[in-house]
């Protein structure tokens, strides 16, 4: 076969848009929490956009979705920079999430089945088994405790629920590039997180409901103490 019947028959590589903006997501996303980008620092949308190898629109469409999450903020006339949360904020935040899976907890229990308590005690295995693995990140940690979160809120059969918690999600992880590591790790404690488990198993569901709520609100207190 000649070159010219090579070139001819040859099928060119193409990049779906949607799959080249999720990969610049993903890429944005690590770099938040492995810290290549922290909080109050400007975003460079040239140097990134060189770096990652995609136009600077793809770029900003990116940037703007994790605008949207809470993770970045733009400030007119001055760029788009990563998110500071003040302690106040961060509580706020806690607030909303107590809220949120309190009430996510309490229609749970209700509804329960062998299936979801099954589901969620898998999760929590594999919480715990990411923990235990010293090669795991920050990122992988919080995967998996983000994962058991969103299960009792999906359990909770409430469509506006989950959506509402979704869109707080990113809130969270905020907060995470906030604080850093050395203060979450505590937290990730995988005896609170069985008790929030045995507590949808067998409590009744306001004790549920409030079992949750306080779990994240310590969250809360011990995170602004330690930033005020």
């Amino acid at each position: 076969m000649s070159a010219e019947e090579t070139r001819r028959k040859a099928v060119p590589v193409t990049v779906h848009p949607k799959i080249l903006h999720s990969q610049v997501l993903e890429w944005l996303r690590e770099s938040l929490i492995s810290g290549l980008l922290v909080p109050g620092q400007r975003v460079n949308e040239v140097q990134i956009a060189t770096q990652v190898g995609v136009s600077r629109g793809t770029l900003r469409e990116a940037l703007r979705k994790l605008e949207q999450e809470g993770l970045l903020v733009s400030v007119p006339h001055k760029g788009t920079f990563v998110r500071k949360l003040t302690p106040t904020q961060v509580r706020d935040v806690y607030e909303v999430l107590a809220m949120l899976e309190g009430r996510a907890a309490r229609r749970a229990a209700e509804r329960l089945t062998p299936e979801g308590a099954k589901r969620l005690s898998g999760l929590l295995d594999h919480f715990e088994q990411v923990l235990a693995d010293p090669t795991q990140t920050l990122r992988q940690r919080q995967d998996a405790d983000l994962a058991f979160h969103e299960a009792v809120c999906e359990l909770a059969d409430s469509e506006a629920l989950l959506t509402t918690w979704r869109a707080v999600r990113g809130r969270v992880m905020a907060v995470v590039l906030n604080v850093g590591e050395e203060i979450l790790t505590p937290l990730q404690d995988p005896g609170s997180h069985r008790r929030l488990l045995q507590a949808l198993l067998t409590d009744p569901p306001g004790v549920a409901e409030e079992t949750f709520h306080s779990h994240l609100m310590h969250a809360a207190d011990v995170i602004v103490g330690i930033l005020e």
